[in-house]
């Protein structure tokens, strides 16, 4: 016996709403950890509106940049951090990198134009101390 066409439709859309739900939960999930993990990059303390791959990015750099500092046995400038630390960034994240550390950033354009096309423009040249 075939099932009835209001069966049919009653259970998918049981299924599409358990579907809807998992995704919610799973975006929830995903978002709670972001905002874990910003803050344990310190640089984030006050600026929390950062997308989510730049957060993804700037925590990468970050570990870099320990790594770096660890591995490394001359002593590096906050300058030479931050140029790390800015590695793929958007440029809008840059800009609050910058403000962040409280020092002007150099903003390659080279290392901004292959960032996400969310940044409204890219720099003409990099700006100096």
């Amino acid at each position: 016996m075939c099932p009835s066409k209001t069966t049919v439709a009653t259970t998918r859309a049981a299924h599409r709403a358990k579907r809807t739900e998992q995704e919610r939960n799973r975006v929830h999930g995903l978002n709670g950890a972001l905002d874990t993990l910003k803050k344990h990059i310190p640089v984030l303390e006050h600026h929390k509106k950062l997308c989510k791959v730049d957060t993804l990015r700037l925590a990468i750099n970050y570990i870099h940049t320990l790594q770096q500092m660890l591995e490394s046995d001359k002593e590096s400038t906050l300058q030479e951090h931050a140029r790390t630390l800015q590695e793929g960034l958007s440029y809008q994240a840059i800009l609050m990198l910058e403000k962040s550390l409280s020092l002007p950033v150099e903003v390659d354009p080279v290392v901004t134009s292959h960032t996400s096309s969310s940044s409204s423009s890219t720099p003409s040249s990099s700006t100096s101390p």
